[in-house]
């Protein structure tokens, strides 16, 4: 992942004029930081609340490491994701993906489509359910589809 800014909204909005990026329904999107893959895949409060009810999900097993709000969105990555078992290991970095992916869609839905927030832990466990059954069985290790 590069740790860059991600397209200014600014800048989206000159691309396609459906996009509001400043309408009040763009609860995702946070105007008192810049808006980096860390602060949306890490550090936003949004985001941070999503995981918080994937992990109340998890076995128990899957102890992960505490919030650290300076740690490097890699560093934070890497730590979620490394497990004692190598397909626990997988099953993580699965869902970790997955979820990362699924908080860009909405973010982007926010954006181009000005929608409110549309069930994304519904939609991501629907998803979670759809990889397992195409075939990421190591994901059924961290969380019950």
């Amino acid at each position: 992942m590069k740790h860059r800014a991600l397209e200014p909204k600014e800048k989206i909005g000159r691309f396609r004029t459906a996009c509001k990026p400043f309408s009040p329904v763009s609860k995702l999107l946070c105007y008192r930081n810049l808006e980096t893959a860390q602060h949306l895949f890490k550090d936003y409060p949004f985001t941070r609340e999503i995981w918080d009810k994937v992990t109340a999900g998890m076995e128990q097993n899957n102890v992960l490491p505490v919030y650290n709000p300076d740690e490097r969105l890699i560093d934070w990555w890497e730590k979620r994701t490394l497990q004692q078992d190598k397909n626990q290991t997988e099953g993580m970095r699965s869902l970790h993906m997955l979820l990362c992916w699924e908080v860009w869609c909405e973010r982007n839905r926010r954006i181009f489509k000005g929608k409110e927030l549309s069930m994304l832990l519904a939609k991501f466990l629907d998803e979670v359910k759809l990889w397992y059954a195409c075939g990421a069985k190591d994901i059924a290790r961290i969380i019950i589809p």
